[in-house]
């Protein structure tokens, strides 16, 4: 082999090993960390989140229109409401003072209760963020479950929801998930 062609293929090789580490690492470079007011709001969210012991066994998946957000202005109101209790029974009022809207399109006999749920802290607007409501058939406990897609820590905030539900909740399980 021609030295000058030893030295282009040793150049190449060595370009694309370097690339290759490069590429490797760039998450861990790209990722950084949370600001103060991100990094706060993070913290805030982590004390609503509880996980439930024993088995996967939720069985009822509760339809979007049973639930609303919080608008944005009245969060810090709902996040006192909620802070010693994970659910509280509201009016009818309560519930127009906190969505917006006055009931979840839905003729039943369910009652309203604003319950703590978590999202991730990037999607300040309603409509941008996906919350699932789960329940158990064998008694009243309730899954807030929500998440993100990324292969950085991704910052959550507190996002309180009213759901209206046939029975007041057991115990209320607030998960957050990231997924790559």
């Amino acid at each position: 082999m021609k030295p000058a062609l030893k030295n282009t293929l040793l150049i190449a090789v060595t370009a694309l090993c370097g690339a290759v580490v490069l590429v490797r690492f760039v998450p861990s470079i790209r990722c950084g960390s949370f600001d103060s007011e991100t990094a706060k709001a993070n913290d805030a969210a982590k004390q609503w989140l509880h996980f439930w012991p024993g088995q996967f066994d939720w069985n009822i998946r509760l339809q979007d229109s049973r639930w609303k957000p919080v608008i944005s202005t009245k969060i810090p109101e709902a996040e006192s409401a909620l802070a010693a209790t994970s659910s509280v029974l509201l009016s009818e009022a309560q519930v127009l003072d906190f969505t917006g809207e006055s009931d979840p399109h839905d003729p039943s006999t369910a009652r309203p209760y604003l319950l703590r749920s978590v999202v991730a802290a990037k999607y300040k607007q309603i409509e941008k963020f996906r919350v699932d409501v789960n329940a158990r058939s064998r008694n009243s406990d309730i899954w807030i479950a929500s998440g993100a897609i990324g292969t950085c820590p991704v910052a959550m905030r507190r996002q309180p929801i009213v759901v209206w539900l046939d029975s007041p909740p057991g115990e209320v399980f607030v998960t957050f998930g990231v997924a790559e």
